[in-house]
């Protein structure tokens, strides 16, 4: 990935967690893999910088609710002390999810489904 692509996707994503730069840093994997999987399934390759692109938008977006499921799954616990019960809210992983969803499909038309085909059909 080069390097003005890993900056914006990493940017997107740190805006989106409301982490700072430098905090978000420790996620640089997350939003690389995710932008390599969706270039991946990008229907032409370019080889410019993905400023105000789609698929780096969608990208962060998929890095975000990944870290959210990562971030749900380390804070998941459930205690009850006397009569206060304190139970994880999963609202903010389908948030999350909702909103990958929405900029995965904002970036379809450039992306190449994955899973769509045509298969032959023999009588």
């Amino acid at each position: 990935m080069t390097g003005s692509a890993m900056e914006e996707v990493l940017r997107r994503f740190a805006r989106l967690a409301g982490l700072t730069e430098e905090e978000a840093a420790q996620w640089q994997d997350l939003c690389g893999d995710a932008y390599v999987l969706l270039e991946s399934q990008r229907k032409e390759r370019r080889d410019a910088s993905c400023t105000g692109d789609l698929v780096c938008a969608a990208a962060a977006a998929l890095a975000f609710y990944q870290y959210t499921l990562h971030r749900s799954a380390a804070d998941e616990t459930d205690f009850t002390a006397g009569d206060v019960r304190i139970s994880h809210n999963g609202k903010s992983v389908e948030r999350a999810k909702e909103f990958w969803v929405q900029a995965r499909s904002h970036a379809a038309s450039l992306l190449k489904d994955p899973d769509f085909c045509f298969w032959e059909m023999k009588p």
